[in-house]
């Protein structure tokens, strides 16, 4: 018997929380590691939800942008992840509103996966990272063929298999990375 699953709808933060917030928590550490996110850089989050790298960010020290389509992923940031050194906005990944370089990092967990124009996000997320900054992405590695809308509506889901992430800047140094959760701890306690 088919399970009839609703178009996800990024309406309700407290629900994004439950499925997916949880495991932004456990990457923001291991992801922001990787990408050689350093204090003092002026970050931009791109899907930022509720705001959980975003907060990352600001607690390393940086000033930290989290833009999202979500207004209520966006009230659920500012309401439970508010820093002095955040703001929230409200944008479009595919036509971002600021200009060419001016973030030292540009990132995104959990988000570039389930947008369907990503060429063009990525586009945009090299054009307002500075030359020789840092964009990076993390997604859930779906083995199997879970596609992201069945793990939202999933808890029993396994989802630390994995991390991935790549810089995408044109002429800068590319790093693919991928590591189980246990890879990780095991690279960290080394």
């Amino acid at each position: 018997m088919a399970i009839s699953v609703p178009p996800f709808m990024a309406a309700d933060p407290t629900v994004y929380e439950h499925f997916m917030g949880r495991w932004s928590r456990r990457l923001a550490g291991p992801f922001l590691d990787f990408a050689g996110v350093r204090p003092g850089e002026r970050v931009l989050d791109v899907g930022c939800g509720t705001g959980v790298i975003t907060a990352a960010l600001a607690e390393r020290g940086c000033v930290a942008i989290g833009m999202d389509a979500s207004e209520p992923y966006l009230d659920g940031a500012r309401r439970d992840r508010s820093h002095p050194n955040i703001v929230y906005e409200h944008g479009d990944a595919r036509r971002m509103r600021y200009p060419d370089a001016s973030f030292d990092v540009c990132v995104s967990t959990l988000a570039i996966d389930v947008i369907s124009e990503v060429d063009e996000v990525a586009a945009e997320m090299r054009r307002v990272t500075r030359p020789g900054g840092v964009v990076a992405c993390c997604v859930i590695d779906f083995w199997g063929g879970i596609s992201a809308q069945d793990l939202v509506y999933d808890t029993g889901a396994v989802l630390d298999e994995g991390i991935s992430a790549a810089g995408l800047l044109e002429g800068a140094p590319t790093r693919v990375g991928q590591w189980t959760s246990s890879a990780v701890a095991q690279e960290r306690a080394d």
